[in-house]
């Protein structure tokens, strides 16, 4: 009769477990995906189809400008897109059973607006998505901030890179907030905020949305998110530094926001909640 001790086997069992988990070191081809499917729609500033706009996919963290993507296509007439996954097929040494539990990152990239200058409407410009290996969907928005373009997409995980939401009226206009998320070129998980003043045309007129106002909110440092929330009444732009507290804890600002190109700093309360029931109406 054959005896193990018990430690040998817990010994045995701890080494298989971990091989299962972590994957086997051996020489085999392995499908590794490169970037998910990727779907959506591209609008402008206005809220009109960005059509016949230039899209394209990257997994490359310092590819801001989609040089070399993995996947590129055009809008159609209503702004739509459709871009197919990646796969390339790789001799490795080590075999991982699970790839980040699902998740994927990379960087979308969009041609500028009409409204950007010569130089910099014809290049691409990108924000960077945490999103599924299954595929996504993304609505997106394409902007200028300080005659330079950007791209500002709501996809996957929770992710927003827009709110539109709340209400504010002067004597010319009146119409709703877009609080935007413009992304740092040189870290993916930094971002300024900036909010637009978006009017909306009285039934009597022909034309649609357009950007009335538009601010950096004076945050110092950049951001690591941002959200919005309905104190007395008024409406309050909230927003991650990412300088954290001397008890490293989460910082967050908040700006009052008032009639076209108002905003105040304002205390903030961390048990604020985004208001759901005060949104801009979909365009």
């Amino acid at each position: 009769m054959i005896r193990v001790s018990t430690s040998r086997v817990q010994s045995r069992l701890a080494i298989l477990c971990l091989i299962g988990t972590l994957g086997c070191p051996l020489p085999v081809r392995h499908t590794e995906l490169v970037t998910a499917k990727v779907t959506g729609i591209v609008r402008d500033a206005d809220g009109t189809p960005a059509a016949g706009t230039a899209v394209a996919v990257t997994p490359s963290e310092g590819d801001v400008a989609c040089a070399t993507p993995s996947a590129r296509g055009v809008t159609d007439s209503a702004g739509w897109f459709h871009l197919p996954a990646v796969h390339e097929e790789k001799r490795i040494l080590w075999f991982a059973p699970m790839e980040s539990f699902g998740a994927t990152w990379y960087r979308f990239c969009a041609g500028g607006p009409a409204s950007a200058p010569a130089q910099q409407g014809a290049a691409m410009t990108s924000t960077g998505i945490m999103g599924w290996v299954r595929g996504d969907t993304l609505d997106c928005i394409r902007w200028t901030l300080r005659d330079r373009a950007r791209v500002s997409c709501n996809g996957p995980m929770n992710q927003h890179g827009m709110f539109t939401f709340g209400a504010w009226r002067d004597a010319r206009d009146s119409g709703y907030y877009r609080l935007l998320r413009a992304d740092e070129d040189t870290r993916r998980d930094v971002s300024r905020a900036v909010v637009q003043w978006i009017a909306v045309a009285r039934p009597d007129a022909s034309a649609g949305t357009r950007v009335r106002s538009e601010l950096e909110l004076p945050t110092g440092e950049p951001i690591v998110g941002a959200t919005y929330a309905i104190r007395n009444g008024r409406v309050v732009a909230r927003v991650e530094s990412i300088r954290r507290t001397k008890w490293n804890n989460r910082r967050w600002l908040a700006f009052e926001l008032g009639g076209a190109g108002e905003a105040r700093e304002v205390p903030d309360h961390g048990d604020e909640r985004p208001a759901g029931g005060i949104v801009a109406p979909k365009r």
